[in-house]
């Protein structure tokens, strides 16, 4: 997505002008997306990366996290 844009020091994302209100785990998960863009990255690495866990196979954090990203772009 070229018109997004992630300021890493004040933890502001921005769409086509347009500030995008971000949880930390929100920001944290789409400046990883951001980093790998083009890589398929496990929920593993996602919930290491962004929450510092042992991924459970059980869980839907990186699931539930993501569909709530998807939809703060609308």
């Amino acid at each position: 997505m070229a018109d997004l844009k992630l300021d890493l020091e004040r933890h502001r994302a921005v769409r086509a002008g347009k500030s995008l209100d971000l949880t930390q785990k929100e920001f944290l998960l789409l400046a990883l997306l951001m980093r790998r863009a083009g890589d398929a990255l496990s929920r593993t690495i996602i919930a290491e990366q962004v929450w510092d866990i042992n991924f459970e196979s059980d869980s839907n954090i990186v699931d539930v996290h993501m569909r709530r990203l998807r939809l703060k772009d609308r």
